[in-house]
């Protein structure tokens, strides 16, 4: 019969590797949340370059994932979500013109005439 592992697949896909030394012969790739540290640590110095970071990467695949569309995983309905964002923007503007009343009135002359 046909070994599975002879068999060359033309097309992106996610494949199970098992086994540690068959995983470490595969790619490394970046994660959303590795990149910003791989971007801090290798770029301006000459110390680290992103390749060996790849090298020891855990993310390992022959193919690098694709990374979900926007919003991908917003759970709710679209005027649920719209009415959200609406509270959240006048919670914001709420909190913005209090910082403004604030500032008007520490910038106030203060009386210190008293009257008995």
């Amino acid at each position: 019969g046909d070994d599975d592992e002879s068999q060359v697949v033309g097309y992106k896909h996610v494949e199970v590797v098992r086994g540690k030394k068959k995983r470490s012969c595969l790619p490394g790739h970046a994660c959303a949340e590795c990149d910003p540290f791989w971007n801090a640590v290798c770029d301006g110095n000459n110390v680290f370059q992103r390749k060996q970071f790849e090298d020891v990467s855990r993310h390992r695949a022959a193919f690098s994932p694709e990374s979900t569309p926007p919003e991908f995983w917003e759970l709710s309905f679209v005027d649920e979500r719209r009415a959200r964002e609406k509270k959240e923007r006048q919670e914001k503007e709420m909190q913005h013109a209090r910082m403004i009343a604030r500032e008007d009135t520490a910038d106030s002359p203060v009386e210190t005439s008293l009257t008995w």
